[in-house]
């Protein structure tokens, strides 16, 4: 064999090597339960960042080719609704906490009154049609039309500039049944 031949096998052998180590470590940190995975206590800062990084990547990839309605079609009133019943529990809104689940969720989920101007309307239609996997954001597409997660998406942008008592009056008059948020 060539000594060219011999370095390409040698460094063959030695990335299979090295993946197939990383492998039973991966396998043995599993087995053993280091890993702490209880809602109580925040990921290292180091693997938050990785985290939130690949879902923002992943959102701003996917959203990509979505076509907001224009805002004119769009209810405020009935994502404000919407948003009453389903969101503000997790996320809070003006002068509104998040309840003591959506204090325990670990991520912790945004609070959209400061948030919501990082995504665009499109963003937020795909987040609240496709969720968030494994940081307790429901995926809404399979149990909400179109035309209610677009209301959301307007309503949702539009969290940092509302006064309380503008969410308030938005979120009651759009309250299905005339039920109060």
């Amino acid at each position: 064999m060539k000594s060219y031949q011999r370095v390409i096998v040698t460094a063959l052998v030695t990335v299979i090597v090295v993946l197939a180590v990383e492998f039973c470590i991966a396998l043995a940190v599993m087995w053993w339960g280091v890993v702490y995975v209880g809602a109580d206590r925040p990921h290292p800062q180091p693997v938050r960042w990785y985290l939130n990084s690949v879902m923002e990547y992943s959102v701003k990839r996917h959203a990509q080719g979505l076509q907001a309605p224009p805002q004119a079609q769009v209810s405020l009133p009935e994502g404000a609704s919407h948003y009453s019943h389903m969101c503000v529990f997790c996320h809070g809104a003006p002068a509104v906490e998040r309840s003591p689940t959506g204090q325990g969720l670990s991520p912790h989920p945004p609070l959209l009154v400061r948030t919501a101007n990082d995504w665009t309307v499109e963003q937020v239609y795909w987040i609240a049609a496709h969720g968030v996997g494994d940081t307790g954001m429901p995926a809404f597409g399979a149990t909400h039309e179109e035309q209610e997660l677009w209301a959301i998406a307007y309503f949702v942008k539009q969290l940092p500039q509302l006064t309380p008592e503008e969410y308030r009056r938005l979120g009651a008059e759009g309250t299905p049944q005339g039920r109060q948020p």
